[in-house]
């Protein structure tokens, strides 16, 4: 802070002629050392991901999709024990392949 008194008087700020008009101000340059240097791009080459294509979800035959079979006491349980029921008809589906035949559970 300046020492007291040097303060221009109220209605006088800031001093006449101190500043430049508008428009006439000289270039600013950053202090030396301000920034770093600038770094050397560097150039990523990526190589393409393999992509392994499964005809189909069977296990045996690798050809067939899967169909979804309930029992009839899947589907007792799902109609006379509903909500609860629903839930124990879809752990007892089994799944059956479409080309071989093949059924998991």
């Amino acid at each position: 802070y300046p020492p007291p008194g040097q303060y221009p008087p109220p209605g006088q700020y800031p001093p006449p002629g101190q500043y430049p008009p508008p428009g006439q101000y000289p270039p600013q340059q950053p202090p030396a050392g301000a920034y770093p240097p600038p770094q050397p791009a560097v150039h990523v080459s990526t190589t393409p991901a393999v992509t392994v294509v499964q005809t189909g979800g069977c296990p045996n035959c690798r050809m067939g999709n899967f169909t979804d079979h309930y029992g009839c006491c899947a589907i007792f349980l799902a109609i006379f024990f509903f909500p609860i029921g629903i839930l124990c008809c879809l752990a007892m589906r089994e799944r059956q392949c479409t080309n071989c035949g093949y059924t998991s559970g």
